[in-house]
């Protein structure tokens, strides 16, 4: 094989848990360019388990595929929620995305359970759950409640069984984020992060954020888990929180996790209605590895140092199953403007394994 590492070439090698060779197109007139939607393989060993994972973007995932207007049409294993249709829009910096005009002046949400994935079983004990979605949100209320992500026993959007799920909290200029780790109902956990970090993701001149959630599920009836989460955002990358001892699992199959739902839920206007409530979301995805394997992901960045992104981390589509020897990717440009851009491959709580640069183009 050619030895030439500039940009994306048949010869880059590098070290994951074992001697690694990457590579994008190799048919004839490569012009050196990556385009959205290119195939992107590296191949190696020790990958670990084939992990199960759901995309709703990229350029192979329903967003993308589905026609401008409401999108109403389960499939590629996500379900929609029947309360509200949701709608099909581009937007100037992402292309196509999810749109919710989650308010009607009211005061009442209007939107609940925008998409949800079920992994077909409970969740066992001890696996690595991971969860990327990209969203903006506009709300003029002076106080207000978005939950927007959960994960269930059952297809549920309501409180009070079982659950794992994050919201967002606005109260005059303070924002804070609240989450609650998978515990028995009943059980007060619910913690809040707050502060002026918190508060460069503008309400009132909306802007696209990233958002990341990774867990390790604990034993049964014992707080041993993980749970993880950051914020990416155009002002960087923000740890939202890193808890261990938590991810209390009930000891009932039925009562483990095993629906991953994207709620949208905006509401409890404590300080009166807003006049105007819209959420756009892109790129939902879901991945699971099992109990003693490694989480994988591959994102797509500006800069060669993961952490010091000045864009929204474009986490890549999975372009076929990956097995213990490869890793085959279907670029996704998510935000991302053509230029140098680096792909990295990603293990666990965001522990960079690897680099490999790229030449994005159309």
């Amino acid at each position: 094989m050619p030895t030439d590492t500039n940009l994306k070439t048949a010869g880059q090698t590098f070290s994951l848990t074992a001697p690694v060779t990457a590579w994008g197109e190799l048919q004839s007139g490569y012009d050196g360019i990556t385009r959205h939607g290119d195939v992107f393989t590296i191949i190696g060993s020790g990958f670990g388990t084939q992990p199960q994972f759901a995309f709703a973007g990229g350029a192979t995932g329903r967003i993308e595929n589905a026609a401008l207007g409401v999108d109403g049409v389960d499939s590629g294993g996500f379900v929609l929620s029947s309360e509200r249709p949701k709608e099909i829009v581009n937007d100037t910096e992402r292309g196509k995305v999810w749109y919710s005009d989650v308010d009607d002046g009211s005061g009442a949400s209007a939107d609940n359970g925008v998409i949800a994935h079920d992994w077909g079983s409970s969740i066992p004990s001890g696996s690595k759950i991971y969860r990327h979605f990209v969203t903006k949100i506009n709300c003029d209320a002076p106080a207000y409640q978005w939950k927007f992500w959960r994960q269930e026993p059952t297809f549920n959007f309501s409180d009070g069984g079982p659950e794992c799920y994050c919201m967002f909290w606005k109260k005059d200029t303070g924002r804070y984020f609240g989450v609650r780790p998978m515990v028995a109902a009943g059980e007060a956990v619910l913690t809040y992060f707050g502060g002026a970090p918190y508060d460069a993701i503008r309400m009132d001149a909306p802007v696209w954020f990233s958002q990341d959630y990774y867990q390790v599920l604990g034993d049964e009836g014992v707080a041993n888990g993980i749970d993880f989460g950051v914020i990416n955002s155009s002002v960087g990358l923000l740890t939202l929180f890193d808890k261990t001892n938590s991810l209390h699992i009930e000891s009932g199959v039925s009562l483990r996790p095993r629906w991953q739902v994207l709620q949208n839920y905006l509401g409890n206007y404590s300080e009166g209605a807003p006049t105007v409530g819209e959420v756009w979301v892109d790129d939902f995805y879901v991945q699971v590895a099992p109990p003693g394997s490694d989480l994988i992901r591959v994102y797509m960045t500006d800069s060669p140092v993961f952490s010091s992104s000045t864009m929204i981390p474009e986490i890549q589509a999975p372009a076929s199953a990956w097995t213990d020897t490869a890793l085959k990717i279907s670029i996704n440009r998510g935000g991302m403007t053509n230029g140098t851009r680096y792909l990295h491959v990603v293990a666990n709580k965001n522990t960079v394994l690897q680099t490999v640069q790229i030449e994005l183009g159309s």
